[in-house]
Parts: structure tokens; sequence; C-alpha cells
């Protein structure tokens, strides 16, 4: 665990190397995956900047590293070069497009197209060509696939099924290679 939701503000993060998720619990236990964050984004910056707690957790989800600046670092960051206070803005103007674009897409396509651009997102910042497909280098149980499409275990399931019988993918023990790209991509609507 890197922070807890509800936590004080210790500073911004970024990942070197590995994978972040972001995740969310309700009071009855269920957690949600918000996003996986690659190596090169910058995470934590909300309670920065506005001083409130932690809005989500923040976990390594595979073996990583991070960079922490402390919040005197962040402060004197913000007063002696001001295009760092731009990159914030620009920073969180991706992060607001990104999530507009998440919930209207999730209000207006169905489960399997969802699923579909998830997986190619994936694919593009966590694959690797092998001499059968794309290999997605990370672990992706179905439950965290759920959880990042906003679509049931079993959904999750029998989509994963109908690629595999269709040769779109093949999976084993929670890692996926996409077998046939330009398929996936149809599916996608891309």
């Amino acid at each position: 665990m890197i922070y807890i939701r509800g936590g004080a503000a210790d500073g911004l993060y970024c990942v070197l190397k590995g994978a972040v998720r972001l995740s969310g619990t309700s009071m009855r236990g269920k957690e949600a995956t918000l996003d996986l964050l690659e190596p090169g984004q910058w995470f934590g910056e909300l309670s920065m900047i506005d001083g409130l707690p932690r809005v989500h957790d923040a976990w390594a989800h595979v073996a990583s590293r991070v960079v922490l600046l402390r919040p005197a670092h962040f402060q004197s960051l913000l007063q002696t070069h001001p295009s760092f206070a731009r990159h914030l803005l620009l920073l969180q103007s991706s992060r607001m497009r990104a999530l507009l674009a998440g919930v209207e897409a999730f209000l207006v396509r169905p489960g399997e197209e969802l699923f579909a651009v998830r997986l190619l997102d994936l694919a593009s910042h966590y694959g690797t060509q092998t001499n059968r497909g794309v290999e997605i280098d990370l672990p992706l149980p179905q439950d965290l696939l759920s959880q990042l499409v906003g679509v049931s275990r079993q959904r999750v399931s029998q989509i994963l099924r109908l690629w595999e019988q269709e040769a779109i993918i093949s999976q084993h023990y929670g890692h996926i290679i996409v077998l046939d790209l330009a398929r996936l991509k149809l599916v996608a609507g891309a």
C-alpha cells in the first residue's frame, strides 16, 4: 500500500517502474479499481493541491518503484517555478477529460465494447509483442478486470471465454495474450 483513502497528503508520487492501482472500497467492502498507472504517471496531486484527505487508495499492483515529492518540496516548486503549476493544471485537465470520456463510455457503450477498449489500453501500455501476439505484462484476475470495466465478474468470464473460442485472446492464470489485435479493435469500435 502506498497510501489510503482518508490519509493526509504526504506528497506527490510518480510511478518509475511497475504499475500502481488506484482503488476505493465501499462500506460493504466492495472494491472498485479506478485505474492502473504506468511508469511516468504522477498521482496523489489532488490532495496536494486542495490539502484535503486522500480520496482513494493507492497500491503497488506488481513490484513497483515510485518517487515521492514531499509537501515542502512541492510547495517550493510551486513558488519558485510557475511552470510547475501549469503542468499540474494540464495533469488535472487530462484526468478530467479521461474521467468524462469514461463516464460517457460507461453510459453508452455495451460491456463487451468497454472491455475491449480497456484491454487495448492495457495492451498498449503493458504489452510486449511475442510470437503469439501481444502479451500483457500484468496479472489481470477477473475480479480486477470486472472492476476496471464496471461489469460483473461473471460477464467478464463469459466475454473472455467467447474471445478465447474466437481466437482473439488467450488467457492463463490471470495473464492475457491478445492473439488478434485487429479483431479486438473491431470489437472496441476502433
